[in-house]
């Protein structure tokens, strides 16, 4: 015997009645829906729920790993204030030609494992200025792994060492590298996402006479030596 219901009523408890085995008829248009009508509404329902999970989940991972690459970049750039800004700036000059020095620098580097991929003349030049306490700043151009022309922009601290061994010293500098492009600039954190990639690199060398020798690490990838004058 068919059980009647309103037309609204059918559709809003669609998922509750499409395992039961009635006949619902619509009043009002003469319209049948049997038990198997019901079931393959439900299961185009229930699969088109899935398919919307899935996205939501999907496009919330995202969100949530951009946030969280963008916290660990803020999180390095707090620490490096911290670190390379001494608590009382006093104003100076871009370039004082007085008491200010320039490094100019030019290396070649190396993989600590090579790749096919690695196809790009391994050159590198800089030029940064050196400010009397020991805070510098620069711009590097090289030729990446890939062979791609690359800026690497950069304000850093200079250790000296002199005590324990004249003419020793260390530098670490932070700053963003462009020019990782196309299928390649997902090869540097947070490039793909920015355009730029945020690093930190670190390096020590030794000078005399206005002579430097560098060797400065390029994180677990490889090492860069080279040869600098001040003047």
């Amino acid at each position: 015997m068919p059980v009647n219901y309103p037309s609204a009523l059918v559709h809003n408890d669609i998922a509750s009645h499409s395992l039961c085995h009635f006949n619902f008829s619509d009043q009002a248009s003469g319209i049948e829906i049997d038990d198997l009508t019901l079931s393959s509404i439900d299961l185009r329902l229930s699969a088109e729920i899935t398919a919307v999970s899935v996205i939501s989940i999907h496009v919330y991972n995202e969100s949530f790993d951009t946030k969280y690459k963008m916290y660990r970049l803020c999180i390095i750039l707090l620490l490096l204030t911290n670190l390379l800004i001494p608590s009382q700036v006093a104003a100076w000059k871009l370039y004082d030609t007085d008491k200010d020095g320039l490094y100019l620098f030019g290396g070649s580097y190396t993989h600590y494992k090579n790749k096919d991929a690695y196809t790009g003349a391994a050159y590198l030049v800089s030029l940064e200025v050196i400010k009397p306490n020991d805070h510098l700043y620069g711009l590097a151009l090289f030729n990446n792994s890939y062979d791609q022309f690359s800026q690497y922009l950069f304000y850093g601290k200079l250790f000296r060492f002199d005590n324990t061994l004249p003419g020793l010293r260390a530098k670490l500098t932070a700053g963003l590298i462009n020019g990782y492009k196309g299928e390649y600039k997902d090869n540097l954190p947070l490039n793909e996402k920015l355009g730029v990639a945020p690093v930190i690199v670190p390096g020590i060398g030794y000078h005399k006479n206005q002579w430097g020798v560098d060797l400065v690490l390029l994180g677990n990838r490889g090492a860069l030596l080279g040869l600098g004058y001040e003047f």
